[in-house]
């Protein structure tokens, strides 16, 4: 199943996260790790109760001592710790389930080897001058080959589509679609 690697700013990561995750799987549960600075402070937004695969998966990820949050079809982990954000991915994986790693983290060893296990790896920019620094950052790290900038246009409330597990804002879906290679053939050319 889909492992996608997803960095950005604080600004942006939970937003892009989540509506990245939403369209990996068009039905089912889809999970956004989130790893951040431990002191970031997260929003929260109202969201409808989540469906039934997504509380249950929520459940089953929070009885193993992680973190986790159902929105709709979305379960969120927000964690700060490597090892964590790994053992989740590996969790998810086994499971077969849609996810996406979004990493607001300064770039390290260990957060490069996390993305490094993800294809394809987007660098998500909300203005030009964040779209040159995405695409100079994602040429010079490893897995640069399934690199994608992506332009996210700034959406202001519309970003609370996919915090609370509805879907992607209108203005990201064909980005992100493109991008992920979902929805039709995809046009993105790696970063070389």
């Amino acid at each position: 199943m889909s492992r996608v690697g997803l960095l950005a700013t604080d600004r942006l990561v939970g937003a892009a996260g989540a509506a990245a995750a939403l369209r990996l799987s068009r039905s089912g549960p889809v999970a956004v790790v989130v790893l951040r600075d431990p002191d970031t402070r997260v929003a929260h937004f109202p969201s409808p109760p989540p469906t039934p695969g997504a509380a249950r998966l929520a459940s089953l990820v929070r009885s193993q001592g992680h973190p986790a949050a159902a929105a709709w079809r979305l379960v969120r982990c927000c964690v700060s710790g490597h090892g964590e954000a790994g053992r989740l991915l590996d969790l998810f994986a086994d499971m077969d389930i849609p996810t996406v790693l979004a990493s607001a983290a300064v770039r390290s060893e260990s957060i490069d080897g996390l993305v490094d296990s993800c294809d394809p790896i987007l660098w998500v920019a909300d203005d030009p001058a964040g779209e040159a620094v995405a695409g100079f950052a994602a040429a010079e790290m490893p897995g640069a080959e399934r690199a994608r900038v992506v332009s996210l246009e700034r959406v202001g409330a519309g970003s609370a589509l996919a915090h609370a597990g509805i879907g992607a804002p209108p203005q990201w879906v064909e980005p992100l679609d493109t991008a992920l290679g979902v929805g039709r053939e995809s046009d993105a050319e790696p970063i070389r």
